[in-house]
C-alpha cells in the first residue's frame, strides 16, 4: 500500500485506510481470519508471518515503557537486572523487545497482547522511515543505535483527548497510528462486528449498536458486552471499549 506522507515522511493515514490495511495483512496470512470470531493468533503472525524476533527485556526501572522495535542492526539499552543499572545489547534488524513484567504479571495478558499488536503495527506501518541500508553499517555495532521506537505505557486516545491535532508531533501521528493498528489488527472489523452483534442479541437487544448512560439496566448490558468481547478475542476491556467508540457501535451520554 502506498501512503501519502508528510513533509517530514511521516504516513498520513485515515482510520478507514488502516482498517483497510490490517484487513489485507491478515486475508494474505490466511481469509478464514476475517471469518472465524476468536483470539488472532498476534504472536505467531509477527514471528512466522513477519518475520520478527521477540525478546524480552527489563526496558525501564519504572516500567514506562512496555515495547520496542529495533528497524535496524545495532544497539539499544536496557536495565540489568542484578545491577539495576542501563548496558547496551546488540539487536538484530526486525527484532521486537517486550518488556519483561508484561509477561510476569499475568493479570496484564491483554495489554501484553495489545503491546505486540502495537509494536507490529509500526513495523508494517512505518519501517520505512527508520529502515537504513544495510551496507553502510556493520552488524551489531556498540556505536550505533538501531533506531528503535520506543513505546511508551501511556493512554494514547486521552492524552490526544485533550490536545488538538495541529499541535501533535510526528511521534504522536505514529503512536495513534500504531495503536489503531493494534486494534484494527487483534480485533478485526468483520469478525469484531459480527461478535458485538451476537452479544446484543443474547441480550435480546434488535438494533445494531449499544446506547450507554447512567442507567442500571444499560450499564449492566455495558460491561456485559465488554467482558464478553474481551474474553473472546482475549484482549483488555478497555482495548475492547475503544474499538467500540472508533467503529461508532456505542452511544449515549458523553460518547
Amino acid at each position: 500500500m502506498i501512503f501519502n506522507t508528510t513533509k517530514t515522511g511521516v504516513p498520513v493515514l485515515t482510520k478507514e485506510q488502516i482498517e483497510q490495511e490490517a484487513i489485507r495483512f491478515l486475508e494474505g496470512i490466511d481469509r478464514k481470519m476475517l471469518a472465524n470470531v476468536g483470539s488472532v493468533p498476534i504472536e505467531k503472525i509477527i514471528e512466522g508471518d513477519l518475520g520478527l524476533d521477540i525478546d524480552y527485556k527489563l526496558l525501564d526501572k519504572d516500567h514506562n515503557i512496555l515495547g520496542m522495535t529495533a528497524f535496524n542492526n545495532g544497539y539499544t539499552e536496557v536495565i540489568n537486572r542484578t545491577t539495576g543499572e542501563r548496558e547496551k545489547i546488540g539487536v538484530t534488524k526486525g527484532t521486537i523487545i517486550i518488556d519483561e513484567h508484561l509477561v510476569e504479571d499475568t493479570s496484564l495478558a491483554g495489554r501484553l497482547r495489545f503491546t505486540f499488536a502495537h509494536e507490529a503495527g509500526h513495523w508494517l506501518l512505518h519501517r520505512h522511515l527508520f529502515e537504513k541500508d544495510e551496507n553502510q553499517g556493520v552488524l551489531l555495532r556498540e556505536d550505533v543505535e538501531a533506531t528503535p521506537i520506543k513505546c511508551l505505557n501511556r493512554n494514547v486516545e486521552l492524552i490526544f483527548q485533550f490536545a488538538a491535532c495541529n499541535a501533535w508531533d510526528d511521534n504522536d501521528w505514529l503512536e495513534w497510528q500504531a495503536d489503531y493498528m493494534a486494534g484494527a489488527l487483534l480485533l478485526p472489523i468483520i469478525p469484531f462486528k459480527a461478535a458485538f452483534l451476537g452479544c446484543l442479541r443474547k441480550l435480546d437487544l434488535r438494533q445494531d449498536y449499544l446506547f450507554v448512560d447512567h442507567q442500571r439496566c444499560n450499564m449492566v448490558n455495558y460491561r456485559e458486552v465488554l467482558s464478553s468481547l474481551a474474553q473472546t478475542f482475549e484482549v483488555s476491556r478497555r482495548t475492547v471499549e475503544v474499538r467500540l467508540r472508533k467503529l461508532k457501535l456505542i452511544t449515549g451520554v458523553g460518547l
